[in-house]
């Protein structure tokens, strides 16, 4: 009766240890979840920490070269526009208003970035050609500049980590109106009738920031949506 009674301890013994097992096999996939999960938020915070923060450097960094030109060349009024958005006249415009109060930056000729920049394309593969002027930063950001000669005003496109992926406005491309006709000024392109609504912003179709937008300008605005959300990524930023 005693020997029946330890084989039924021992087996009694065995499936607890089989089960203890079990429970730390179970408590460790859920600690392995638990990490991944983390990380994985870890790497969406870092992600969006690191474009809020290299996209309000290069918008301070402009403020600065704007106020040093200034203090060179006379207030902005009055600065000789480009005769037309064609390299030759664009060089000798930013050869003297903006290049030489970047440090160590380089003016690149399109034909050395073309391929990189197709951007503007919509889901059809139409696309729009604006982007002219390059100016190489020396923190390998990526300045460039397009002049519309018969409306009068000045877009630029600032790729805030160079040449790394993935060259997508809103992500890593962000769009200023840097002249407006009358004065040039760092601020983010939006519609001078919706000034600071964040529903027109963010509309799905046009210039909004919005990752159902399918248009060739989709995203031109998300500067500005970061800017007036403290910046910020929204909650339903288009990444």
């Amino acid at each position: 009766m005693m020997y029946v009674d330890r084989w039924k301890m021992y087996d009694f013994n065995k499936k607890r240890l089989a089960a203890s097992h079990i429970d730390a096999a179970i408590a460790l996939i859920i600690l392995a979840v638990s990490v991944l999960v983390f990380l994985i938020r870890f790497a969406d915070i870092s992600r969006k920490s690191q474009i809020t923060s290299l996209l309000r450097k290069n918008y301070n960094v402009l403020n600065k070269v704007i106020a040093y030109s200034e203090a060179e060349n006379g207030t902005n009024l009055y600065w000789e526009l480009p005769k037309s958005n064609e390299f030759e006249d664009m060089e000798v415009f930013l050869s003297k208003y903006y290049l030489p109060f970047f440090k160590d930056a380089i003016l690149l000729e399109r034909k050395s970035m073309e391929s990189m920049y197709s951007i503007l394309k919509n889901e059809n593969g139409e696309t729009s050609d604006m982007i002219t002027n390059y100016i190489l930063l020396n923190d390998k950001s990526i300045l460039s500049f397009y002049f519309n000669e018969e409306d009068r005003y000045m877009l630029l496109f600032a790729d805030i980590n160079g040449t790394a992926q993935p060259n997508v406005t809103g992500r890593d491309i962000f769009v200023y109106l840097i002249f407006n006709g009358k004065y040039h000024r760092v601020s983010f392109l939006e519609d001078n009738h919706n000034i600071g609504d964040m529903k027109y912003l963010m509309a799905d179709d046009n210039f909004g920031c919005n990752k159902k937008n399918t248009s060739i300008y989709r995203n031109f605005y998300c500067g500005r949506v970061i800017e007036l959300n403290d910046w910020e990524l929204p909650k339903d930023y288009p990444l």
